[in-house]
């Protein structure tokens, strides 16, 4: 964010955050930090102050672990101090990786286009019922900040959904993505450890040495980081006669 367009930010939201005006700007600043210049300054201090504050009030909002926080909405004034003529998609996330390409792709199925993507990662410290005590970018934080979880706010400006039911569905649709996304990054050593295995048993197969080693060669190259292992699967082969199923 260029100087003079952050300073016009910090000033708005002092000027419109009241009591609580000093940790609303540290938040602004965390969560437009590496937004595009160009978006920050189309659309000015107010929307920007908006568009982050509805985002802090689901950050705010308790969330149970292992759990995402998905709201679709068509802003208006009323309700979110904004308009906009695209749908608001805004996630509250731990975070971990494929999240933003992810969240994309599911936009992208149902043939909309994401016209814009904000992706802050925040440290953040929560009270024992799960409100924000301290909340800054992991760029900025100190050594005792970065002991705090890191949670991964994404907003999407995609077409706007007229139909409630449709941004209904597509909420629901964002949960599971994010729920898939979690358990594939969970398993992730489970799965790497399920090649090792594969790679051991394959060596005593009852085969020639060039074919073991073909076998064995193709899964460390998957496992050296060419592949993205999103699940695994057992398969017992039996055969019937001359055929194998």
């Amino acid at each position: 964010m260029s100087t003079g367009a952050l300073a016009e930010l910090m000033a708005y939201t002092q000027a419109h955050a009241g009591p609580a005006g000093n940790r609303m700007a540290d938040f602004v600043a965390a969560y437009f930090e590496r937004a595009d210049p160009d978006e920050i300054v189309a659309r000015g201090p107010a929307t920007l102050f908006a568009i982050a504050n509805a985002h802090w009030r689901l950050l705010n909002a308790p969330r149970a672990a292992q759990t995402a926080r998905v709201r679709v909405f068509n802003p208006t004034l009323a309700e979110d101090g904004f308009v906009s003529d695209h749908t608001q998609l805004q996630m509250v996330h731990d975070d971990m990786p494929f999240l933003v390409d992810s969240v994309t792709m599911a936009v992208n199925r149902g043939g909309r286009t994401a016209h814009w993507i904000v992706h802050p990662l925040l440290s953040v410290a929560r009270t024992g019922d799960g409100r924000i005590s301290n909340v800054s970018s992991v760029a900025a934080s100190t050594a005792s900040q970065l002991k705090d979880a890191v949670e991964s706010l994404i907003m999407v400006e995609c077409d706007r959904i007229v139909s409630a039911a449709e941004r209904e569905k597509l909420t629901t649709e964002l949960e599971r993505v994010l729920g898939d996304v979690r358990s594939a990054v969970q398993d992730w050593q489970a799965m790497m450890a399920r090649v090792d295995e594969v790679c051991t048993a394959c060596a005593g197969m009852p085969l020639s040495d060039a074919s073991k080693q073909e076998g064995i060669a193709f899964l460390r190259w998957l496992e050296d980081r060419h592949f993205t292992f999103l699940g695994a699967r057992d398969y017992d082969l039996k055969r019937d006669g001359d055929l194998v199923s």
